[in-house]
Order: structure tokens, then C-alpha cells, then sequence
């Protein structure tokens, strides 16, 4: 949740409410009857369109204190800080959803790709079952073919010892 912005030298500028309170306390203790400790803050920090201390000016030639200029300087870094961790969480969130989204279409592809392999399993069977009927085929062929081979050898032989008697 954002802080509320103030007021502080005709500036807006985001202060959570424990910052605020530091302020009026840092104000009270430099009040004086002829001095407003408000006044140490006039001209040393300007702020962006949110509240956000951009830029702090060294004390020159106004009266200030050191306990002030060391508070801008905390609360500048304090909201440099929050806006910084403000993107991550917001980068972090984004590559979260993506990451998510990323993880989804790996299950997606891995289940249809389990699909695809349960159906080439299925092919792969198919393939060898009908084969196998191939096979006997082919050795029923194969042991005729290799009969015939044999008979024409033994006839061959036959022949070859006639022809030498």
C-alpha cells in the first residue's frame, strides 16, 4: 500500500506515517519563538509527480541541520529501496505467470506426446503380429527353396561321378 503524501516546502513527497511523525518531532524540537523548524527543510530536495525524493541539495547558504539533511537522506534511500523491491516483486511476479504458463505446455506437449507413443506402441505390435505371419510364410518358402537347392546338388553330383566313370 502506498503512503499518503504530504506537504513538506510546497512539495508533495511520500512519507509513511512513522516517517511523518519523525518529521513534526524533528520540527517541534527546532521551533523557537521568531523560527519554525519547518524552515530547515526549505531547498534541499525536490520530488518526482509521486512523492519520491529525486534529487537532494547540499545546504549552502540557508541555516539547516545535520539530524534534517540525514533524515531526507533516509527517507530518500527508503523510497528508492520500496520502489526498487516494488519491481522485482512485480518482475518476479511476471516471470512467475510465465514460467507458470510455460510449465502448463510442457504438460500439455509430455501428455500428447505419451498419446503418440501409446499409438506407436500399439503400430509397433501390429507390425510384429502381422509379420510374424509373414515369417512363417517366408520359411515355408525358404525351407522349399532350400530342398529344391539340395535335390539340384545331389542330382549335380550324381552327374559329375557319371561323367568321370
Amino acid at each position: 500500500m502506498a503512503s499518503p503524501l504530504r506537504i513538506i516546502d510546497n512539495k508533495r513527497i511520500n512519507l509513511t506515517d512513522s516517517e511523518w511523525a519523525l518529521f513534526q518531532e524533528i520540527c517541534k524540537s527546532y521551533d523557537r519563538p521568531n523560527f519554525q523548524g519547518k524552515d530547515l527543510f526549505k531547498g534541499l530536495f525536490e520530488t518526482d509527480d509521486n512523492g519520491i525524493i529525486i534529487f537532494l541539495r547540499p545546504p549552502t547558504s540557508a541555516y539547516t541541520s545535520m539530524e534534517v539533511y540525514m533524515f531526507l537522506i533516509t527517507v530518500m534511500i527508503h523510497q528508492h529501496v520500496g520502489t526498487a523491491c516494488d519491481g522485482a516483486a512485480t518482475l518476479f511476479d511476471d516471470i512467475k505467470t510465465k514460467f507458470n504458463q510455460a510449465a502448463e505446455q510442457i504438460n500439455s506437449e509430455m501428455e500428447e506426446f505419451k498419446k503418440v507413443k501409446a499409438e506407436a506402441k500399439e503400430l509397433i505390435e501390429e507390425l510384429k503380429n502381422s509379420r510374424d505371419g509373414f515369417d512363417e510364410a517366408t520359411d515355408k518358402e525358404n525351407k522349399k527353396y532350400r530342398q529344391l537347392r539340395e535335390e539340384a546338388r545331389k542330382e549335380e553330383r550324381k552327374q559329375t561321378r557319371k561323367s568321370k566313370e
